[in-house]
């Protein structure tokens, strides 16, 4: 039983010093620095808009229909068009997951497992359910 636990630390050992050396943040075997781009494109800011901020979350707005579609945590989602914000939808509720759009419904999801969809012309909630809970998991 004794070699048994030996062998087994020692297995994790290597498997654990193999995976150090795959460490993207490691200081050693560093790369080599980028070239200069030889034609860069130019590009300028055309429109910039604000929405909630996203908190501990990650939330990228969706782009589609000639629209960008944005929230921020506090459940305010916005479909804003050329720098106009076309339509603002107050959910009431925390979002956490990221706005996700197919040009028909725009749809966001919650800390508590609730997934809402909003249609993405008007703004108005399509539908709301809950797919998951801590208690499920």
């Amino acid at each position: 039983m004794m070699g048994h636990r030996l062998a087994l630390s020692l297995v994790g050992a290597l498997v654990l010093s193999a995976c150090s050396s795959l460490n993207p943040f490691s200081s050693e075997g560093k790369l080599p620095a980028l070239k200069p781009l030889s034609n860069p494109v130019k590009v300028s800011e055309s429109w910039r808009a604000r929405v909630d901020d996203a908190g501990v979350f990650v939330l990228q707005p969706a782009i589609g229909s000639g629209a960008v579609f944005a929230t921020g945590k506090d459940g305010e989602v916005a479909r804003i068009e050329s720098g106009r914000t076309v339509w603002k939808t107050p959910l009431k509720t925390t979002v956490s997951g990221g706005v996700g759009s197919d040009d028909k419904l725009v749809v966001v999801g919650t800390p508590k497992g609730e997934v809402i969809a909003l249609d993405a012309a008007t703004g108005q909630v399509r539908w709301r359910t809950v797919i998951a809970t801590l208690q499920a998991l």
